[in-house]
Formats: structure tokens, sequence, C-alpha cells
């Protein structure tokens, strides 16, 4: 046995027992350490690798208008549709997308049909309302282009003037009426 391998090996045998000596001291911290903190330890080192610096689990929620959700969902599809090259191994996905897309679609209708629904209902208790007002209270040509207004008949320019006119003299008579209810309470003190 040479001098260089000798040494060489003793040399081995002095890391081996410094590695083991370092385990056994590493070993020693580790248990010295809590469960508790090792959770926390652990759960830290989990937010490190999400990208979460307060060591909790949470997810943002975007919330937009329903109209923007729609488009950015038409655009993703399509943006995917446009980098594909081959769709006949693609067609679950894309039935699923149309179908998304579908619901948000009916999701919609439903909600402008109710918004419908209660505009037309206001309008049909208008119309019984306008039924109530005596005929000499309103001339005539205003009478018609209300009823015009009231049923979405196309109305005339002389119409729109009539109808102008009327806005005006309400603003009028509704000054009249702030002074009227200050004189009521005058009368019944």
């Amino acid at each position: 046995m040479t001098i260089d391998k000798w040494l060489s090996e003793r040399q081995e045998e002095k890391n081996r027992d410094c590695n083991d000596k370092n385990k056994s001291v590493s070993s020693e911290k580790s248990r010295k350490i809590s469960p508790e903190k090792e959770n926390q330890l652990k759960k830290k080192s989990i937010a490190k690798l999400i990208g979460n610096k307060n060591g909790t689990l949470s997810n943002p929620i975007h919330q937009s208008d329903e109209n923007d959700y729609f488009l950015k969902r038409v655009i993703d599809f399509n943006e995917w549709l446009n980098n594909r090259t081959y769709l006949k191994g693609d067609r679950p996905k894309i039935v699923r997308w149309i179908s998304i897309l579908n619901t948000i679609v009916e999701e919609e209708k439903r909600h402008t049909k109710k918004d419908v629904s209660k505009q037309i209902n206001k309008k049909q208790e208008l119309i019984k309302k306008f039924r109530i007002i005596p005929p000499r209270l309103i001339d005539e040509k205003t009478r018609i282009a209300l009823n015009k207004k009231l049923n979405g008949r196309e109305r005339t320019s002389s119409d729109n003037y009539y109808l102008r006119k009327l806005k005006k003299n309400l603003k009028e008579k509704l000054k009249e009426f702030k002074y009227y209810k200050i004189l009521e309470e005058i009368v019944e003190l």
C-alpha cells in the first residue's frame, strides 16, 4: 500500500466521521422542534412554493360584469379554437365549451325576460292610472300624444310638441303645489 493511498483512505474516514457527527447534531436539532412549530414550518414552505405570503391558501375571486364574463369566455374559446390544428379528437371539449356558453346565454335571456315582464306590468299600471284621469283635464291632442307614448306607437312631431308642453305645465303646477301644501299646513294650525 502506497503512502498516497493510505493518506487518502485516512482522509475519507475523517470526512465520514465529520459527516456522521453533523448528521447527529442536525437530528438533535430537529428533535428539539415542537410538532406545532414543525407544522408551521411545513405550511410556510408550502406557501412559499405557492407564492402566498400569509401562509394560508385562498383563491382570489375576480368579480366582473356578466357581459364581460361571457365575452371573456367567448374570446378564450376563440383563442383555443384558433390554436388547434386538428379538431376531430377535441369534439368533447368543443361540445362542453359550447354548452357552457349556451347556458350563460340562456340565463341572460331569463334575466332580460324578467326585466321586460316588470316593465310591461309597470306600463299596464300606468295605463290604468291614465284612464282614471278625467278627459276634460287634458286637451284632446295632448291626450292622443300620451296614448301613443303609452302604447308604444310612432309619434309625430306635433305629438312631441304637445308632450313637451305638458311637461312644462306639469313643472309649473308642481311648483304651485308646494305653495298650496304650505298654505294647507297654515290653515290646519
